[in-house]
């Protein structure tokens, strides 16, 4: 599969090192079928083991049953999201304690993509 692919929400971009660039469309709000075709696209384009960036430099949102989904695929190692203002990681601090619950995925929040991406690749490359 390609490097880029477009959904109708969002796009998604493969980055060296297992990394895959989610980027939601701006004013989109992403419900269930829509995280359940992402969950499907990111398999399909990066395997069963991977780590994504979530990049929130657009205002979308989610609603409470993608919320309960997301960050649950068995297939990602951690999950990196780059927020740019309060309301981003507020709205991110919501998802990750509702994914948390389990506690075995990891979500960390950025301000910085570069860091974001150094951290996600130090966690892919401390795979066995």
């Amino acid at each position: 599969m390609e490097s880029v692919c477009k959904l109708s929400f969002c796009s998604l971009t493969r980055l060296p090192g297992g990394i895959v660039e989610v980027e939601p469309n701006e004013g989109i709000e992403i419900d269930l079928p829509m995280a359940e075709e992402l969950d499907r696209t990111m398999l399909a384009m990066m395997g069963d083991r991977f780590s994504i960036l979530v990049n929130k430099v657009n205002s979308y949102s989610v609603t409470f049953d993608a919320q309960l989904v997301i960050g649950t695929l068995d297939a990602v190692e951690a999950t990196a999201v780059v927020v740019y203002d309060s309301f981003g990681e507020m709205a991110t601090q919501q998802i990750k304690v509702m994914t948390e619950e389990e506690g075995e995925k990891k979500i960390n929040i950025f301000f910085d993509k570069a860091q974001a991406i150094s951290w996600l690749e130090e966690k892919m490359a401390a795979l066995p």
